[in-house]
């Protein structure tokens, strides 16, 4: 009898043990995290996008006076334009360009190059393989690698108005 009742109580404290185990596995589990605030709608943005382009103009093919880049919310070759901005690349320059436009956010534009003549006739021009492109972003929105490669025009034309270059 005297083994009996200490059996009997390991037995007691064992099960009392797996009670209390089950019970703190049967806990209700901690609350979720809470979940990633969502992106900034479009009123949370500034105005206008501070676009900024960097890029090559390959102008092997065509000889001009003037090689103009520029933005607009029109297609490349559009027989009007209305530019977001524009930068002259001089002929006795490198190709490399930068261009820096503000375009209210969300605008879509095409980045584009015309070649003009000593008469400011185009003889060639350029459009962007990703055109369209969005513009929308709080800071600097960066294009890298905006390579243009200019092909002739025949016969010569006048500048689209919008451009707003003036013949030299």
């Amino acid at each position: 009898m005297r083994l009996a009742l200490p059996a009997l109580l390991v037995l007691s404290m064992g099960a009392g043990c797996r009670r209390e185990e089950a019970a703190s596995k049967q806990a209700p589990a901690p609350a979720p995290a809470p979940a990633p605030a969502p992106a900034l709608p479009n009123a949370a943005l500034p105005e206008y996008a501070e676009v900024e382009l960097f890029g090559k103009l390959d102008r092997s093919r065509v000889k001009a006076r003037r090689y103009v880049i520029y933005v607009a919310k029109e297609a490349c070759g559009s027989a009007t334009i209305s530019q977001f901005g524009a930068t002259d690349l001089p002929p006795e320059l490198p190709d490399g360009f930068f261009l820096e436009v503000f375009t209210p956010q969300g605008a879509q534009g095409h980045i584009c190059s015309l070649a003009l003549d000593e008469k400011g006739q185009v003889v060639g021009q350029a459009a962007y393989e990703k055109n369209p492109l969005t513009f929308q972003g709080e800071g600097e929105v960066v294009f890298q690698n905006v390579d243009l490669s200019l092909a002739p025009v025949k016969p010569s034309r006048p500048q689209p108005p919008g451009l707003g270059v003036a013949a030299p």
